[in-house]
């Protein structure tokens, strides 16, 4: 499957709007960034299709509405389980029902590892603080 059948699935079975989609899958994927870093994050990130141009593209949406500073910022001050429930609660706040994040999280996690591989994907998601229990 190809990040455009992902978006275009997950944005059916939940109810998104195609930019929530994508801003959902770039919140995880910048979570990896985050939380994993290095080159296990650039490689993980390198094998599920079109990551790379999905965060770009979001990146930039970000940057030109001067969200990113803010966001970063934000993300400085926060620690331990409030990161947890700010990682999940961001998905929320993009449309997710809250009762359905952790299916979002699993399905991507499905998407990752038939692309990135399961022993990886599993490695990478079960760094980030809060998702852990979703694959």
């Amino acid at each position: 499957m190809r990040m455009d059948e992902f978006l275009a699935v997950s944005a059916e079975r939940f109810g998104l709007g195609a930019r929530e989609a994508e801003e959902a899958v770039a919140h995880l994927l910048g979570l990896v960034n985050e939380h994993v870093g290095g080159e296990e994050a650039r490689a993980f990130i390198h094998a599920v299709p079109d990551a790379e141009h999905l965060l770009a593209t979001v990146e930039g949406r970000r940057s030109a509405a001067g969200l990113a500073a803010l966001a970063r910022g934000l993300d400085l001050r926060l620690s331990g389980r409030v990161r947890e429930l700010k990682a999940l609660g961001r998905l929320a706040r993009l449309g997710l029902p809250p009762e359905e994040v952790g299916i979002f999280v699993a399905r991507f996690a499905e998407f990752a590892a038939a692309n990135a591989g399961t022993e990886r994907t599993e490695r990478v998601l079960s760094r980030i603080p809060g998702l852990e229990n979703f694959f």
